[in-house]
């Protein structure tokens, strides 16, 4: 729970993981693109690793 005492690299906050969602949710909300519970869930979590990928600076990125 608290392992960014222990490790420098760890943030204590998920500023970055919500700054990097939040362009998708803008576009989201303006388009009305998810009209039901289901698809606004699949797009949280799709749009979830994607920034994951990103943050990480991982090959996988590029399968997606």
């Amino acid at each position: 729970m608290f392992r960014f005492i222990e490790i420098d690299e760890v943030e204590p906050d998920k500023n970055r993981a919500e700054r990097g969602i939040r362009p998708n949710t803008v576009v989201r909300k303006i388009s009305s693109c998810n009209r039901s519970g289901k698809g606004a869930k699949v797009n949280e979590v799709i749009m979830g690793i994607v920034e994951t990928y990103k943050l990480q600076d991982s090959p996988g990125i590029r399968v997606l």
